[in-house]
């Protein structure tokens, strides 16, 4: 399977006529020529007469099974995507004078692959009939082959080498503690920034990974994965009996990490307020006392003094956070009144039920909905909105369907 989005005629060569400047409003370019404005004209510059669409390649092989006399069936299949001739430029310099650039080429490739599971069970004792489901599914991307320019050092290409690795990998240090005392402040012999002589007590520290003596990028290393959860499950119980039934659906997701960001990642974001749970901070006795005064006397709490640049902790496994989460989606209740009943009114059925939508939900994130995506090292402000977005509604409804 092929597809030619990415190509867009690029392969074909000529000039763009009439010019126009996308940076300024799609403006006509040209020039003035006896008080008339002559449309100019732009050459494509070099192009690749071989570009074509990439190809994907999908492999899937499962098993579907049907045992016990129905009472189990389910499905396991595994799945991978390749695709192939991804459109990149390949790397390399040309003179400005000669006006043109690498044109694109079909040089990348990428993989995706993963599993899924789904069974389900179902039975009958007497008047009672219950089934229990379920589906439990794993996925992946890597890159196959980036085109890159040639690296530094060794270093270099572990840290920012693409080819043959997974994408939407979270690289970042790992939290160590936070310092209780003067005295465990000047012990520390790890270099945070400034030689540590804004540091106080309540400060955070973090783990030296690579042993230099000094926190900096080069103690970067995967801590997390960020986008979309790499597991993804749900199940599902419904029971009847004399007229009554009951379903219940419950969906999650885990793999799956995220950061806060303004208001709830720091207090007095923009110099405005604050939400209560940073006053749970450490402080001093005397809110006059000199914070780098080791006579000063503190009182502990969860989050460092007001003050403390929070920005130290992004891309932390303290700021980072575990987005897993388990969410009850749907809860129906009904019942079902007897034909032999209703036929003496003159109506065919008659059930009533009641429901909720997004009744509860189990998740280590505070605050914020674990459906809705945070802070991400590649998003900006309008990927999250900054933790703003409203909330999935929790819903009650209680309604009946009748046939006459």
């Amino acid at each position: 399977m092929g597809y030619d989005g990415g190509t867009a005629f690029q392969y074909l060569p000529g000039y763009i006529y009439p010019t126009v400047d996308a940076a300024n409003g799609n403006v006509t370019v040209g020039t003035i020529w006896d008080g008339r404005l002559i449309n100019g004209a732009v050459t494509r510059g070099l192009v690749n007469e071989d570009l074509t669409w990439y190809t994907s390649i999908t492999k899937n092989i499962g098993v579907d099974f049907n045992i016990l006399r129905n009472k189990l069936e389910g499905s396991i299949d595994f799945f991978r995507r390749d695709q192939n001739g991804l459109v990149a430029k390949r790397l390399g310099q040309i003179p400005g004078t000669a006006g043109i650039s690498f044109p694109d080429e079909n040089l990348n490739s990428d993989r995706s692959q993963g599993w899924e599971i789904n069974l389900l069970h179902r039975d009958r004792i007497s008047k009672f009939a219950y089934s229990v489901g379920g589906n439990f599914s794993y996925a992946r991307m890597m890159n196959r082959t980036v085109v890159q320019a040639p690296f530094g050092n060794a270093y270099d290409q572990w840290r920012n080498g693409q080819t043959d690795r997974y994408k939407n990998i979270w690289w970042g240090v790992d939290y160590a503690g936070q310092f209780t005392s003067y005295d465990q402040i000047y012990k520390y012999e790890v270099n945070s920034g400034g030689g540590n002589n804004n540091v106080v007590p309540g400060d955070y520290y973090f783990e030296d990974w690579n042993e230099d003596g000094v926190i900096n990028g080069d103690d970067y290393h995967p801590i997390a994965v960020y986008d979309l959860p790499l597991i993804n499950f749900g199940f599902n119980i419904s029971a009847s009996y004399k007229g009554i039934d009951l379903n219940i659906l419950f969906a999650g997701a885990a793999g799956a990490y995220t950061q806060y960001a303004e208001q709830y990642a720091e207090p007095l974001m923009y110099g405005r307020s604050a939400l209560t749970k940073f006053l749970d901070s450490w402080h001093t006795v005397n809110p006059d006392d000199n914070v780098f005064d080791p006579n000063t006397q503190w009182v502990q709490g969860k989050y460092p003094a007001m003050g403390y640049n929070y920005g130290n902790i992004n891309n932390s496994t303290k700021a980072v956070l575990d987005a897993s989460y388990v969410r009850l989606k749907t809860v129906e209740l009904g019942y079902t009144f007897s034909p032999d009943l209703l036929r003496k009114v003159g109506v065919k059925s008659f059930r009533m039920y009641v429901n909720s939508y997004n009744l509860l939900t189990f998740t280590k994130l505070e605050g914020v909905d674990p459906e809705h995506p945070g802070q991400i090292p590649t998003g900006d402000f309008q990927y999250g909105l900054g933790g703003y977005k409203y909330p999935l509604n929790r819903t009650f409804n209680l309604g009946a369907s009748i046939t006459f």
